[in-house]
């Protein structure tokens, strides 16, 4: 998918769970008040002018309530909420392992955010 794919996306969701771009930001702060996505850098995301880390795309879905996979699926494919875990259909494996991959990256995050501020006392 293309930065321009996976924002389209993300306004989408966004939309469908009746959020502004200043909400999502703020549900995303609440999660990790360390990784702050501001309303501009949303809007920047969504335009497809920046890109999005694994870690920001974590936290993102947390915030919207869906599967990291499904900001990454094209829009007709349908929205993977929480909820509703890949299983037997046509690329379950595949979801399952970027899901994992967005998970890893988010705790080896936490893991270096723990060192450093470890490091600081």
């Amino acid at each position: 998918m293309t930065t321009y794919q996976i924002g389209k996306r993300l306004s989408e969701l966004r939309e469908l769970r009746g959020m502004g771009q200043r909400e999502l930001a703020e549900a995303i702060s609440t999660l990790d008040d360390e990784l702050p996505i501001a309303r501009d850098k949303i809007a920047k995301i969504e335009t497809g002018q920046r890109g999005v880390s694994a870690i920001e795309l974590g936290y993102l879905a947390d915030a919207l309530a869906v599967a990291p996979s499904a900001l990454a699926k094209p829009v007709s494919e349908g929205v993977l909420f929480r909820n509703g875990k890949p299983t037997g259909e046509p690329g379950a494996e595949a979801v399952r392992f970027f899901e994992e991959y967005v998970e890893n990256a988010r705790a080896v995050d936490l893991v270096k955010r723990g060192m450093r501020s470890a490091g600081s006392r």
